[in-house]
């Protein structure tokens, strides 16, 4: 996903700084603005999966598989 979002980048930036007044000032905003749009749908993926966890009862734990470990 993140390659998918350089190359999105790589095509639409260019684009928007050479259309607008401001050039890559503006073109910077836009890509703060998708930022900040991307941490709200975080943050609302995390409340609507602890939304379903109390509703249903139960919570998604780790079993010692899936948790990480450094060595």
């Amino acid at each position: 996903m993140s390659r998918l979002g350089s190359v999105i980048n790589g095509v639409v930036e260019p684009r928007v700084a050479s259309s607008v007044d401001e050039g890559v000032a503006e073109a910077l905003w836009i890509g703060f603005g998708i930022c900040v749009f991307s941490w709200f749908c975080g943050l609302t993926l995390c409340l609507v999966d602890r939304y379903a966890d109390q509703k249903d009862g139960t919570k998604a734990a780790l079993s010692e598989e899936d948790k990480f470990r450094w060595k």
